[in-house]
């Protein structure tokens, strides 16, 4: 009888390729524990409207873990994900360039806990794009 057993494994970024309205997007390249703090001395900030585009050097086959804390005042914030073999895949809008959901969700917006863990995604991406998309 085979045995099945999943390993689950998690990465960094390798680099921030671009970027609007976003600070500390370099602690985004650094290990931080998956658990929600409010004592995060330099945390990462994407304003309303803003965005970064991560690169994790090679094609792997997964998700995102976003850790979120005391966001928009204690309250929780709609974070739009994107997932891309390429760089220009990853900012476009569905249905330009062959964007698609069809084969798997590739772009979506979810809610983000103010203070908390967010998983999501199962598909092949080398970029990621992470918007906040709070209206204002």
């Amino acid at each position: 009888m085979e045995h099945y057993q999943e390993k689950q494994e998690y990465i960094l970024p390798v680099r921030i390729l671009a970027g609007e309205q976003v600070e500390g997007e370099g602690e985004l390249l650094r290990f931080r524990s998956d658990i929600a703090s409010f004592c995060c001395e330099h945390p990462c900030r994407i304003r309303p409207g803003g965005w970064v585009l991560l690169d994790f050097g090679r094609e792997y086959q997964g998700g995102v873990k976003l850790v979120a804390q005391d966001m928009m005042g204690k309250k929780n914030a709609r974070v739009r994900i994107r997932f891309g073999e390429s760089a220009m895949e990853c900012c476009s809008e569905l249905g330009q360039k062959g964007s698609t959901n069809d084969h798997s969700v590739r772009d979506e917006t979810l809610l983000l806990p103010w203070a908390g863990c967010l998983e999501y995604g199962m598909t092949g991406y080398r970029f990621i794009r992470v918007d906040n998309a709070h209206v204002r």
